[in-house]
């Protein structure tokens, strides 16, 4: 999901949007997102 969002690969604390989730980057090897941290969006 993060790959397609971000039409690229994703560097560490890179942070994708969707939605009403925030999803950051935290562990990248070669081609592959290892480990992503999921939030939700504060309301504003």
């Amino acid at each position: 999901l993060v790959l397609e969002i971000a039409e690229r690969l994703p560097k560490i604390n890179d942070v994708v949007e969707s939605g009403d989730f925030l999803f950051t980057v935290q562990e990248v090897s070669r081609n592959r997102i290892e480990k992503v941290k999921v939030t939700i969006k504060p309301i504003a």
